[in-house]
């Protein structure tokens, strides 16, 4: 008798390289491990941060009218060296009114909590409603929500925004048309949107404009404190990490100061994966077509985010979600 079904080698993976074996054992190992939440290590990881790095979530997160005094010097910290020479940023009268008195964060702690990454991964994942029913959901970068909300949902409370983007998508808000387009983009959120502006010297200024049109955007607008992410970064330069961490993960160790139990989306940071139907070619961003980039060390990030998973410190999800 001879069988009729001829696919078992379909089911089989050539590898041509060291890269796509070790992203078959991640798929594979994440496809077989159940995932059980451990809120002693989450506990832990929260304890080390808070006793290493000294700063908190309260206090130190968001420039605020409290941890800024008038006059003080702000240095910008996330960048080269070169940028460390240039004249510093002073805090006037102005740039004073634009801040809270206080962090409105201050005190919230949430149950379940979604940071969404932007990877091609979310594409046809139909998670959109499984990120919706969390507690606190957290974005990076300015990622567009109405066309993908099938798959990365709607929700937002804490909203990253890269400074650089005013130029990639916006003109730098240099006429009337651009900072419209600006206007209309950022009403998509009704959230807390974080502004990194301290991060290179000469977005200072493009940032804080950003921010003057307050009054016309429903979302909350803040500047991040540099001297929060400077010792996340620290943390993990301690740790090996060379290069500095992705906005992905930076929230990762927001969110355990945060949060009972953390989940992630859109995390997984390779050009091919595994679905039910096979191999599949991933796109960078689940929103667009960039080519895939090494400016962060995702793939150093993607080993540590694989190991708290398995330690139920984080849940990373890379699949397709049951409806």
């Amino acid at each position: 008798m001879i069988c009729r079904s001829l696919n078992f080698t379909k089911q089989i993976w050539l590898f041509n390289n060291s890269d796509a074996e070790r992203i078959y054992l991640y798929a594979n190992l994440l496809q077989k491990h159940h995932w059980k939440a451990s809120p002693q290590h989450l506990d832990n990881f929260r304890r080390e941060l808070n006793a290493e790095t000294n700063v908190s979530t309260d206090r130190d997160l968001i420039l605020t009218q409290t941890n800024v005094q008038l006059d003080q010097e702000m240095p910008c910290y996330y960048v080269t060296k070169r940028f460390w020479k240039q004249t510093n940023f002073v805090a006037t009268k102005d740039f004073m009114s634009t801040l809270p008195k206080e962090s409105p964060l201050k005190g919230k702690r949430y149950e379940k909590c979604a940071i969404i990454g932007n990877s091609g991964s979310l594409q046809k994942s139909t998670c959109g409603s499984q990120i919706d029913g969390m507690d606190f959901v957290f974005r990076c970068n300015g990622a567009p929500l109405e066309a993908f909300i099938s798959d990365a949902g709607k929700r937002t409370d804490f909203l990253s925004f890269n400074p650089s983007i005013l130029y990639k998508r916006f003109g730098g808000l240099v006429n009337e048309s651009m900072v419209e387009s600006y206007i209309s983009f950022m009403n998509q959120y009704d959230s807390m949107v974080w502004y990194p502006c301290f991060g290179s010297r000469q977005l200072v200024e493009p940032c804080l404009k950003a921010i003057s049109y307050r009054d016309r955007i429903d979302s909350q607008l803040v500047i991040a404190n540099p001297s929060h992410y400077v010792s996340i970064w620290e943390f993990w330069k301690r740790r090996g990490l060379r290069k500095k961490p992705s906005t992905g993960l930076y929230l990762i160790n927001l969110a355990a100061t945060m949060c009972n139990e953390i989940h992630l989306y859109g995390f997984w940071p390779f050009p091919i994966q595994l679905r039910e139907a096979g191999v599949q070619e991933t796109a960078y961003h689940y929103f667009n077509n960039l080519p895939f980039t090494s400016h962060h060390s995702s793939d150093g990030e993607f080993r540590i985010l694989l190991q708290m998973h398995m330690l139920g410190t984080v849940n990373l999800h890379t699949g397709t979600c049951k409806q």
